[in-house]
């Protein structure tokens, strides 16, 4: 038996750039940069490396649990299914974007 779990990411809407973790301006009084993003290798993203200019902080544009375990439960006809919930997941900054599932399996 397969333990089921999956990890999703923000990507721009033409599928061409990860938008999980974004530039902001260092002196965006608008914005707060929070101490975890602060604390965030700067440049380093979940997958892939991105070259940061002086002046610009990470913040995290995804927001919530990024990864969910998968529960076989019913549906509202009774049928017994798979699901992933994430009851907390949110994007911070407005735009079209599209979420990239990934599922992973895990033997046990």
């Amino acid at each position: 038996m397969q333990f089921l779990v999956i990890h999703t990411t923000l990507w721009k809407d033409d599928r061409e750039e990860e938008l999980t973790v974004v530039e902001l301006p260092h002196n965006a009084s608008s914005k707060r940069i929070s101490a975890a993003a602060k604390s965030r290798k700067r440049g380093v993203t979940q997958f892939g490396f991105k070259t940061i200019e002086p002046g610009l902080e990470m913040e995290n544009n995804l927001l919530g649990d990024y990864t969910a375990s998968s529960s076989i439960v019913e549906d509202e006809s009774g049928e017994r299914g798979c699901f992933f919930v994430f009851p907390n997941l949110s994007i911070r900054l407005e735009g079209r974007y599209r979420l990239r599932f990934t599922l992973i399996k895990i033997p046990r």
